[in-house]
């Protein structure tokens, strides 16, 4: 570990988790233990629902899929690549236009 790193450890399903972080990154360690307390609260939401009929495995990888798909659309959103073709088509009709009108 570099010195101006630490650990914090976040704890889902009961299995501690250590994870690398940036000294004075407070933002990223406010969202890594936001992360944690929602992964676990959705863990425990399912474990209510399932009880004991699905082990913890499974039921993490339905969280896994939920936030996953949650995510998408967000993704979807931000995508920026049609937007940059697009700048990048009118950079050049105005490119081939300012050449052939100069």
């Amino acid at each position: 570990m570099k010195a101006n790193e630490f650990i914090i450890h976040l704890e889902i399903a009961g299995k501690k988790y250590p994870v690398t972080l940036r000294r004075g990154d407070v933002q990223t360690e406010r969202r890594a233990r936001l992360a944690a307390r929602r992964v676990q609260q959705m863990y425990l939401e399912r474990k209510n629902i399932f009880s004991k009929a699905v082990d913890d495995k499974d039921l993490l990888a339905m969280v896994a899929i939920q936030l996953a798909t949650d995510m998408i659309p967000l993704e979807e959103r931000n995508d920026t690549k049609p937007l940059i073709e697009r700048i990048q088509r009118l950079t050049a009709d105005l490119e081939r236009y300012l050449k052939e009108n100069h």
